[in-house]
C-alpha cells in the first residue's frame, strides 16, 4: 500500500446501556471510537486533527488519497457493521483505493480510502458504527488544488491568480520565481528567460503586490490560516518550507504552501472560501 503523509484522529466517547428486567445485567462497556489515518512511518495509523488533501503533482505524488480506519476500544464482541459518508462532493469515499489501476487495493477492515472528488472544497468524513457501538465519529477532510513553484525541471516559474489559476509567462506575475544562471541546467524551464538571474545571485520567491510567511507546524495547519493574516511586509522572500500569504494585482488574497502543495484564493469579499 502506498505511504500517505497526512495523518489524522477525532475520537468521541459511545457508551451502550443494557436493559431488561428483574437481574440487573452486567453494565455494558462504555466505547470509544476513533477515526485514524494513515499508514504512517512503520505502516501504523496515527492520530491528528484535521485530513488535507490536493491535486498530485509530479515532484509529490499521492497527495490525493488518504486511508481512514475506524478503531473501537474495548474490541466489541462481535463483527460490527461500518458505513462511511462525506458530507460534500469535493470529496469521496471509496472501498477501493480510486485512480488506481485494477487490481486496485481494498480498504482495511473498518476502513476506507478519502479521495479528492470534483472540485475543492471541505467536507465532513463520517464512520457510522452498527450496533452494539452504535454512534458515529467524523472528521472534517479538505480539498485544496495546488501548485509547483520552482525554475527546476517540472516546476512552473510563475503564476497569475486573478479570474482562476493559470501559468504566467513574466515577471508581472503575482508569484513567481527567480533563479541563477548558472544554478540552472538545459530541462530546466527559465533558461533564457527573466527569471534567470545573474550569476551567483540566491533563489528568490517574489510577490509584486505585497505578502507575509506565516510558518507551521504541520499540512493540517494549513486551513487554519485566514486571508485577515495578510501583512505587506515584503515583496520577495528567500525559499523555505512554509505558507506565503500574498496579495494579487486584482486585490485577491492567497495562500500557498510552497514550494510545493495546496493553494486557496480568496474571494471578493477577502475571505477564504473553505
Amino acid at each position: 500500500m502506498r505511504f500517505i503523509g497526512c495523518l489524522a484522529v477525532l475520537a468521541v466517547s459511545i457508551s451502550a446501556c443494557a436493559s431488561g428486567s428483574g437481574t440487573t445485567p452486567p453494565r455494558a462497556p462504555a466505547y470509544t471510537t476513533a477515526v485514524l489515518a494513515g499508514p504512517g512511518p512503520q505502516g501504523h495509523f496515527m492520530p491528528a486533527n484535521t485530513i488535507v488533501l490536493f491535486d498530485e503533482q509530479f515532484v509529490e505524488p499521492f497527495t490525493n488519497v488518504q486511508v481512514l480506519v475506524a478503531s473501537i476500544s474495548p474490541p466489541p464482541p462481535m463483527n460490527v457493521h461500518m458505513t462511511w459518508t462525506s458530507s460534500d462532493p469535493s470529496v469521496v469515499v471509496k472501498q477501493q483505493e480510486p485512480n488506481f489501476l485494477p487490481p486496485a487495493p481494498t480498504a482495511p477492515p473498518l476502513g476506507t480510502f478519502v479521495a479528492t472528488g470534483t472540485e475543492g472544497g471541505k467536507a465532513v468524513v463520517t464512520a457510522h458504527v452498527g450496533a452494539p457501538v452504535n454512534e458515529s465519529a467524523s472528521i472534517p477532510v479538505y480539498y485544496y488544488h495546488s501548485l509547483s513553484l520552482g525554475c527546476r525541471f517540472r516546476y512552473t516559474p510563475a503564476f497569475n491568480f486573478d479570474g482562476g489559476s493559470s501559468r504566467a509567462l513574466d515577471t508581472t506575475s503575482d508569484l513567481y520565481d527567480t533563479i541563477a544562471s548558472d544554478q540552472i541546467g538545459p530541462l530546466d524551464g527559465c533558461g533564457g528567460t527573466a527569471f534567470a538571474t545573474a550569476p551567483g545571485t540566491s533563489e528568490l520567491w517574489h510577490v509584486p503586490y505585497g505578502g507575509t510567511f506565516v510558518a507551521i507546524h504541520s499540512l493540517q495547519d494549513f486551513p487554519t490560516i485566514q486571508a485577515s493574516q495578510w501583512r505587506n511586509e515584503a515583496t520577495q522572500f528567500s525559499t523555505q518550507g512554509g505558507v506565503l500569504l500574498f496579495k494579487t494585482k486584482g486585490g485577491l488574497i492567497v495562500k500557498a504552501l510552497l514550494p510545493v502543495g495546496p493553494y486557496e484564493v480568496s474571494d471578493s469579499n477577502g475571505a477564504f472560501p473553505y
